[in-house]
Parts: C-alpha cells; sequence; structure tokens
C-alpha cells in the first residue's frame, strides 16, 4: 500500500494528476482490500472538451461568414443575389450555434467529474459571442 501512495504522491508531484484525483484515488485505496494491488497507472489527464472547442471557433466562423455574405452581397454584377442584411443574420446564426454550443459545453464540463477540461475557453466564448450577439442587434 505504501508504494501506491507514493506512485499517487509522485504522479501529483509530476502534475500528471489534480490534487482531487489524487484524493480520490487514496480514498478509493483505503476502501480496497488489503493485500490487493492498486492499479495507478491507467490515471490519464483530462481531455480538451471538443465541445468548447467549437463553441470557440464559432467567434471567428461567425465573423468570417458574416463578412463573406456581406461581401457577396455588395459584390458588382448584374444580378444581387443576396440582400445587405443577409450577412448580418448569417452571423447572428452562427453565434447563437457557439452560445448553444459553449452551453453544452460548460454542461458537459461541469459534469464531467474532472474527465474534461475547457471551462476558460467555453465560458470566454460565450460571453464574447454574447456581447457580439448584442453589438449586431443594436446595428441592426
Amino acid at each position: 500500500m505504501s508504494q501506491e501512495r507514493e506512485r499517487i504522491d509522485r504522479l501529483l508531484a509530476e502534475g500528471k494528476i489534480s490534487a482531487e484525483e489524487a484524493e480520490r484515488l487514496r480514498a478509493a485505496m483505503e476502501k480496497s482490500e488489503v493485500g490487493e494491488t492498486f492499479e495507478v497507472e491507467h490515471i490519464e489527464r483530462p481531455r480538451l472538451s471538443r465541445l468548447a472547442v467549437a463553441g470557440a471557433l464559432c467567434l471567428p466562423g461567425a465573423l468570417v461568414a458574416g463578412l463573406l455574405t456581406w461581401v457577396l452581397a455588395n459584390a458588382r454584377c448584374a444580378e444581387r443575389l443576396l440582400d445587405d442584411t443577409t450577412g448580418l443574420f448569417v452571423g447572428w446564426a452562427v453565434l447563437l450555434i457557439g452560445i448553444v454550443l459553449s452551453i453544452a459545453a460548460l454542461i458537459g464540463i461541469r459534469e464531467s467529474q474532472g474527465e474534461l477540461k475547457g471551462r476558460g475557453p467555453a465560458l470566454f466564448a460565450l460571453i464574447l459571442q454574447c456581447i457580439l450577439l448584442v453589438l449586431m442587434w443594436c446595428s441592426a
């Protein structure tokens, strides 16, 4: 048992596990039967939430989609295929998708019990997308 405790302390010192994970492992080790080997090798670091990445990528995606649609709407050609406000609506749609993805990412990260990380990028994207959505709405 002392070897497993030393392994947990070493993994904690190396930054391979968080303090919460170390406490959880120590508690699980105390519950295990005497003489039973306790495996610590399978511990992995939390992975980045894909929803947080997707939500954060919707921010530049909204800007690019809105600008591209606006450029296409104002292109000098014989027929106007798009209205001037179409770029604004496309930007709104992508921002709304990003807001939904960011909220889903925050919920998923909270309920993952330490298996997922990315709360900062998801929260940053959510706040910035809400601000941009309000600014776009006020400018319309």
